[in-house]
């Protein structure tokens, strides 16, 4: 990946105006997963997400 800016920080948006940033560096990173499934369920109507972001070095 290259990238053209001296970026350090992404920011992630969700519904209801919740924001998050995450340094570039824990987005680079293999360990990383778009969910919109928890155990076979849509995230949708129970956790109002289409889809989460988790980041296994950062939770576990």
């Amino acid at each position: 990946m290259e990238l053209a800016l001296p970026l350090a920080y992404v920011v992630q948006h969700f519904y209801e105006g919740y924001a998050i940033n995450l340094p570039l560096e824990n987005l680079i990173r293999e360990n990383k997963f778009l969910v919109f499934e928890l155990f076979g369920e849509s995230l949708l109507p129970n956790h109002n997400e289409q889809m989460r972001l988790i980041v296994f070095h950062l939770y576990s």
